[in-house]
Formats: structure tokens, C-alpha cells, sequence
């Protein structure tokens, strides 16, 4: 299974869309999408699935 960064919309593309926002992948997968993008280097994916990874710990928490 590999993460790409089309899986994980930012929230402000669901709201310029008009559309609710979607549920986050699990843990797993934004960790393997936030490797991916390490290992090849990717500063878009490492910023977008870091913030997925903030955004996700906080939803634990509320």
C-alpha cells in the first residue's frame, strides 16, 4: 500500500470545494505516506501528511 498525496485533501480544499471534509486515513497509512515522501524527498507530501498527522492526533483528543 503506498500513500499519495491525493488521498489527503487539505481542509481548505474541502471548504474552496464546498464539501464536507473527509475522514483522515488510519495512522498507518499517513505514517507510510510520510515516509514515502522523506524517502524520495517530496517537501509537499512531507508538509501535507505531517499536518495530517497533527490533524489526526488532535482529533484523538477531542
Amino acid at each position: 500500500m503506498t500513500a499519495i498525496a491525493t488521498d489527503v485533501r487539505r481542509p481548505t480544499e474541502d471548504r474552496a470545494i464546498g464539501v464536507a471534509p473527509r475522514q483522515l486515513p488510519s495512522w498507518d497509512y499517513l505514517e507510510i505516506g510520510f515516509c514515502y515522501a522523506r524517502a524520495v524527498n517530496d517537501q509537499y507530501g512531507l508538509r501535507l501528511f505531517a499536518n495530517a498527522l497533527i490533524r489526526k492526533s488532535q482529533e484523538r483528543q477531542t
